[in-house]
């Protein structure tokens, strides 16, 4: 049990990993479209 325990667990890890990940780009991305606009 505790083995799939901690599976689980460093799945969860890469995927909060992922998303922010995700999330960064996304907030980039828009960072550098408001900074063509008002630029």
């Amino acid at each position: 049990m505790k083995h799939i325990k901690k599976l689980s667990a460093r799945k969860a890890m890469a995927f909060q990993d992922f998303l922010y990940t995700v999330y960064r780009a996304f907030y980039d991305f828009r960072f550098q479209k408001k900074n063509e606009y008002y630029g």
